[in-house]
């Protein structure tokens, strides 16, 4: 667990250091230290483990096993991103500005884009 919190806070400054915006983190927890929770199988795995007299077919069955996820990941991302944008399912520019939690209420008590602009320069 705790080699696991040094990938995870390697790949946030991997990422900030890249300039590559993931706001919920999703890549450094579920990519990174999700990748290092497999090869740690492969390495302490009791039974099959490289460090238990396992063969290094473990470890490759395990890295083959990251490439299929992030293969899959990777693809239907992409397909959601290609959906996404071609059927305009974007949020306005001032949701993106605001956020969307922040405009759904603005949405809901009946505010409207001049409202905003206002609130914004008081």
């Amino acid at each position: 667990g705790g080699f696991g919190g040094l990938v995870y806070m390697t790949s946030c400054r991997f990422m900030e250091r890249f300039g590559i915006d993931d706001p919920l983190e999703a890549f450094m927890i579920h990519g990174a230290a999700g990748s290092w929770g497999c090869i740690a199988v492969a390495i302490f795995n009791k039974d099959k483990g490289l460090l238990y007299g396992g063969t290094i077919k473990v470890l490759g069955v395990q890295m083959l096993g990251i490439g299929v996820i992030a293969t899959w990941s990777m693809f239907f991302t992409a397909v959601f991103f290609i959906l996404a944008s071609r059927y305009g399912m974007r949020v306005s520019e001032n949701e993106e500005q605001w956020g969307s939690d922040y405009y759904s209420y603005i949405k809901a008590h009946k505010m409207t884009d001049a409202d905003i602009q206002l609130s914004k320069t008081a």
